[in-house]
């Protein structure tokens, strides 16, 4: 008899918890569907995909990069991460995906993007991002990219003033003064420079 009661809970305990994995992969499913449903929109040029983001979120850069750390809040993470990364660039990212996939506590979105810089360069980069969702918002997030990329994007001003002097050679000028002396002045030229 005991054992027969036993036996009885045994199959009411798997029971629920089926019925609790079984929620929890729907829930799992919703977020990725909703995490889809963003990036197409961002794809399309309609929203921007951070638009998902909870106003509390918890969102990690990884890496050394300039802007690698952790924000706290949506604000934050925009003005200190988001912003000035896109203030590099010239034109917006074309995204494209590669995967998208979830387990039991996160959705993963692995795309590569790539733009134009404000000098010119193309910036690419390949992103993993983990993400938890709760009520159709991210709470938290990981971003997960080639850094090194991302610090060219962060420090073109620098590069660019190394193109302009040892790649155009676009110097003020070289000239002989009346003594005999060569000057030649290392700098941008900003426009035509006469001598006596």
């Amino acid at each position: 008899m005991e054992l027969h009661f036993a036996y009885r809970w045994v199959i009411v305990l798997l029971y629920l918890g089926n019925i609790a994995c079984s929620t929890t992969a729907q829930e799992m499913k919703a977020s990725e569907k909703t995490v889809a449903r963003q990036f197409e929109k961002w794809k399309n040029g309609e929203a921007g995909f951070f638009d998902l983001l909870a106003d509390d979120v918890h969102w990690t850069v990884s890496g050394r990069s300039p802007v690698s750390g952790v924000y706290d809040g949506k604000t934050n993470f925009m003005e200190r991460a988001v912003n000035p990364i896109l203030s590099k660039l010239k034109t917006p990212l074309k995204s494209e995906l590669i995967s998208l996939t979830s387990d039991s506590s996160f959705v993963w979105l692995h795309f590569r993007a790539k733009a134009i810089a404000q000098n010119g360069e193309v910036y690419e980069n390949t992103y993993v991002w983990e993400m938890r969702l709760e009520n159709g918002k991210i709470t938290s997030g990981i971003a997960f990219l080639d850094t090194y990329e991302l610090a060219l994007l962060m420090n073109q001003q620098e590069k660019t003033m190394y193109r302009t002097i040892e790649e155009t050679k676009e110097y003020i000028g070289m000239w002989v003064t009346k003594d005999g002396h060569i000057r030649h002045e290392l700098l941008p030229k900003m426009g035509k420079r006469t001598t006596d």
